[in-house]
């Protein structure tokens, strides 16, 4: 993967950071955007077609560009579902059967909302295939009470699936967090797996939600880095706004060593 910062990013930032200023709960914490409005700006503005999962549109910006996006949303610590859409898309473009293709294209304009439920750490159980039907829990999946559907990491027998599956099909509950964040449970029981619901199996399954997954991560990462940079310029200048004992404390060294660890 390409890390640097790509040449549009200063240009792509600017764009990002006065759209991200109306979702950011910092600038209006009475703000309440309507989700179906975030997906349909992102799909004008192009957000969810940036770059090619695939790596082979010259044409298409590159993973270090779009990182832009992803800085801007953390710096604002907005919550939307840009990441999750665009994840979705990746996978569905490296599938890159007719089926996957279309999917990708409905995700990119806005028309379809398909959350991916890849497992994160040790968080749920994997959705195991027994007998023709799936069954599991995954966990900490964001915005999954909008899905219209889900990208599921499936097993059987060893073999992985990457499965496309309605959200009719599925329980979804919500996770409360300290943060307050979107998050939720997905759980499937016996959710019958036909051939028109296998987007990808073996192989091919776990190289695209393998490369699904990692451009999603640098795309989190970028969205941390941008909720630290926002962090560090909240403190510094509380350091300098804040006066006790006769001035300033962002003069006194302890306050300075805290300042200097979120840098």
């Amino acid at each position: 993967m390409e890390l640097a910062w790509g040449e549009d990013f200063t240009a792509l930032a600017e764009v990002s950071k006065s759209v991200f200023a109306r979702y950011s709960p910092l600038e209006d914490r009475s703000n309440n955007v309507l989700f179906a409005d975030q997906v349909s700006q992102f799909a004008e503005l192009g957000w969810l077609q940036l770059g090619d999962a695939n790596g082979t549109d010259e044409d298409g910006a590159t993973l270090g560009t779009i990182a832009a996006v992803f800085v801007e949303m953390g710096r604002a610590l907005a919550e939307t579902p840009l990441l999750d859409l665009t994840v979705a898309r990746d996978a569905a473009t490296l599938v890159g059967t007719a089926t996957a293709t279309e999917l990708a294209s409905r995700i990119g304009d806005g028309e379809a909302v398909v959350i991916p439920t890849f497992l994160t750490g040790n968080w749920g159980s994997a959705v195991a295939i027994d007998g023709g039907t799936a069954s599991g829990r995954v966990l900490g999946v964001g915005f999954a009470d909008r899905a219209d559907s889900f990208l599921v990491h499936a097993v059987d027998i060893g073999e992985s699936l990457l499965l496309h599956v309605d959200a009719t099909d599925a329980n979804v509950e919500p996770m409360p967090n300290v943060g307050g964040y979107p998050m939720f449970s997905v759980t499937l029981a016996d959710v019958t797996v036909v051939d028109g619901r296998i987007l990808a199996r073996g192989a091919d399954a776990d190289r695209v939600i393998d490369r699904a997954s990692q451009r999603g991560a640098v795309m989190r990462a970028a969205q941390v880095y941008g909720a630290g940079m926002r962090l560090l310029d909240t403190t510094v200048l509380y350091a300098k706004q804040r006066h006790q004992f006769g001035g300033a404390i962002g003069r006194f060294q302890a306050v300075q060593y805290l300042c200097t660890d979120i840098a």
